[in-house]
Parts: C-alpha cells; structure tokens; sequence
C-alpha cells in the first residue's frame, strides 16, 4: 500500500498516447504495454514527480465529481497496478519528469463497434516488427528462425523507410528491427535514424558483431537517439560461446560491442537463452556481465521456433538444473541489485491459472513483416499460408490490417467447431484465442488446440 506522501513518477522512456477508444501506455521495451482508459491515463500523466499521491488524489477528485474517499482508494489501487511503469520517493523529486498534459485524457472513450463475433476492433497496431533479413553470421542452436547464408528477401532500404513512414502516420508506436541479425541488412542504420526521428520506440536485438567491429557505430546510435538495445550473450567464455552460437572468433566482437555501447550512454540490456550448455555457466556469466556495466540481464527458456528451427532439435534443461539455475541467479540478484537489474528464468512450467494466464497478442497487438513482405502474426511463423493475411508490396499496412484475410484469420480463433472444447466454453477466449498458436502445435500438432501450459477452461 503506498502511502500518502509518495511522490510518483513515469519511468524514463513511458509514454501516453490517446486513442478514440482507449489509451495506450507504452514503455519503449516492447513487453511492456497496456490499453487503458482515459481516467487511467489522467492519473498517470500526473505522475511528475512534482505531486504526492495525496495531492493527485485532490486533483482527480475535483476532475470527476467524486467523494475524497473514492479518490483515495481508486488513486491508490490504480498506482498499485501500474507500478511497473512508475519510480516512487518519499520525497518531491529534484526534477520532475516529461508528461503529456492531463487534460488530453479528460473525455470518454468512444465504444468500439463490435464485428459480427463480439469483437471491439483495435483501429491500430501497438507495434510493426520488420525482419529484415533471415541472413546471420551466428547458427545458434537455441534459434527459433531458419537462418541462412543469404535470406535479405524483397525488403530493401527504401521499401523499409517507407513502411515506417506509414506506421508513424498511422499512430504506431513501436517499430522493430529483428532477423536473422539485423545489422547484416544493408542501410539498417538508416533505418534505425528514420524510426527514431519519428518518435517511436525502436526494438532492437543484435548479436553485436558489426557494432563490435566498428566502435564508431555505438557512438553514433546514441547520437541520433537511441537510448537502449539488447545484445544477445549466453557465455561467458569464447569456448562455450561458440559452442552454443556456433561461430568462430565472434566472442571478443560481442564485448566488444558490449562496451562501446555503455561507454557510448546507450542503456544495454543482455538477452541470454537458457540452455542445458550454459546451465552450469550462469553464475559466471552474471558476473561477468554486470562488470562490463550492464544496466539489465534477462535470463529465458529456449522456445519452441518456426518450422525446421535449430531450436526444434535440441534438449531443454531439467527441473533440477532449473531449479539450481533459479538459486544461484536469485543470489546473484541480492549481490548485484544496486548495479544490474537481474531477471531470472521463470520458476518452472506451472499451469497457468485464471489471473495469471498469457494470451498470444498477435492476433490484436502488432503485425509482423517478413523478408518477403508477407505479414504474419508472429516472427516464428513466417511461411505459413493460414497465418499470413497480406503482403506489403500488394497493400498498405492499414489495408491489411483492416482485411478480410485478417478478419477470417481472428474469426478462426473463435471458431466453436475448429477450437477444442474447453477453450469454446472458457470467458477469456475473445482476448486469448487459445493462446500461442505455435506452443499448441509443437504439443499437439494443432495450431488451434488449447494451449499446453492452461488450466482452464475459466
């Protein structure tokens, strides 16, 4: 429970973007987003930094007309909720921080018309992500795409720049770069440039090597804006790193670009999968990372990948090894809290139950873009006919989104006759849609089945 006197504040990085319908709050790392209503929103945009909890409370009562006792307890519960996007001090901050003007939220929210399935449309992606390339110089075992050699496709600089430009207008708020390795695409820089003078939040994962090779290359991608990226580590040794990645001298690139970014004032975040090679090796590898000034590490199970992905081949750690694994992060985390925010890998496969359950956000959140310009619901299932519903060289990113290749692709999640029968009869099917497509097909061979990790029906 917060108390009275805190002064909250929007993290660095989170944004609030009014919609007819709704509110989008947004954090520049892509996980973190919701859809909010507008009196949501207002509370929100009062965190500054300048105003006590108590103080924001007034102001939200004499906005709406309520009682102070209404005002308290609403203010409280909605901070409470929203607290993974706010700072909090018990003390007015020294400089408040950047907030869009209260008054953009005071009005109501339009009621989204309902297609013939009950379903509220949401009129605009959160996110584009382009896969600029299925080409990389790493073959990790744990990768979850078909890497090749040469995989650049149909996309092209100008094709890319122009996709953006269409997202910005449109009122997307996140563009991402992804592959393959995203730094092999040529102009990808450029690209970068392009999405950040829009104001949009770039997501942005690399394996480092073309940064590790040029050190210019860092200091330049702080100067035309970006503010963080995730480099891809699972080692902390060149052995077990090529091993893993296998690719030959690549490991001293890979901190290299690790430093050249920190030094250079980019917020580096290290993405590690966790694999039965490196489970012995993390306790080493958190060290290791946080003494080359690491804001953030992020410790996650390998995943099931698209068709004929390395991923698909290769063993998953054992309980007892994540149970070890979790053990010695959790203590690395007490170690190194005042330095690096340490994210360790979930703590087993449990079912997911009513409250805690994670629906699949392909189907209403973003649109995916391959090298071919097909548009897909999710990066791990390029090439599949039934999953893609249009192509960006035919139609524009609006024109696909509201299609009917679209509309049927939804409509077949709540489809009563080709779903299983609990997820037809259970209250969250509209927003889950039977959960990630891809996890049920690797455990059913149904992309429509109930997803494996559910306890429903709800």
């Amino acid at each position: 429970m917060h108390r009275e006197t805190t002064f909250p504040r929007l993290r660095e990085g989170v944004k609030l973007k009014r919609f007819d319908q709704f509110v989008l709050l947004y954090h520049f790392r892509f996980a973190l987003h919701d859809l909010i209503d507008p009196s949501h929103a207002l509370v929100l945009s009062l965190c500054s930094g300048a105003y006590s909890q108590r103080e924001i409370c007034y102001l939200f009562r004499e906005t709406y007309g309520i009682s102070e006792e209404e005002a308290t307890e609403t203010v409280a519960s909605l901070l409470s909720y929203y607290e993974p996007f706010l700072e909090l001090s018990d003390h007015l901050w020294p400089t408040a921080g950047q907030t869009p003007d209260p008054r953009d939220f005071v009005y109501k929210p339009l009621e989204a018309s309902p297609d013939e399935h009950g379903e509220p449309p949401v009129p605009v992606p959160i996110g584009i992500n382009l896969n600029l390339t299925l080409a990389c110089n790493f073959r990790c075992r744990y990768c979850y795409q078909v890497v090749s050699v040469d995989g650049h496709g149909r996309l092209d600089l100008p094709k890319c720049l122009d996709l953006v430009d269409e997202a910005a207008d449109w009122g997307v708020a996140y563009a991402g770069m992804t592959g393959g390795e995203p730094t092999l695409f040529p102009g990808w820089l450029n690209l970068l440039e392009r999405i950040l003078s829009h104001g949009m939040g770039p997501v942005f994962t690399t394996n480092g090597t073309v940064i590790g090779s040029r050190p210019e290359l860092a200091r330049r991608m702080r100067e035309i804006g970006l503010r963080e990226i995730t480099v891809s580590l699972d080692a902390p040794t060149p052995e077990l790193h090529h091993r893993i990645t296998r690719s030959k001298g690549s490991f001293a690139k890979v901190v290299r670009a690790i430093r050249h970014l920190v030094e250079a004032g980019v917020r580096t975040t290290i993405k590690t999968v966790l694999t039965p090679l490196n489970a012995g090796a993390v306790g080493d590898l958190v060290d290791f990372v946080v003494d080359l000034g690491v804001a953030e590490l992020g410790i996650s199970y390998m995943e099931a990948g698209a068709d004929g992905a390395p991923a698909n081949r290769e063993h998953r750690i054992s309980p007892e090894q994540l149970a070890r694994v979790r053990e010695v992060v959790l203590g690395k985390r007490e170690l190194y809290e005042a330095r690096c925010a340490i994210h360790p890998p979930r703590a087993g496969e449990c079912a997911w139950g009513e409250s805690d359950w994670y629906p699949c956000g392909g189907l209403y959140t973003g649109m995916s873009i391959f090298p071919s310009g097909d548009v897909t619901i999710c990066d791990k299932m390029g090439g599949l006919p039934e999953y893609s519903y249009g192509n960006v060289f035919d139609q524009g990113l609006r024109e696909i989104w509201e299609g009917e290749r679209f509309r049927e692709l939804r409509r077949r999640t709540l489809d009563r006759e080709r779903i299983s029968a609990d997820c037809a009869a259970c209250s969250k099917l509209s927003v889950c849609r039977t959960g990630c497509p891809l996890d049920s097909y690797v455990a059913s061979g149904d992309y429509l089945a109930k997803h494996p990790l559910c306890a429903g029906p709800f």
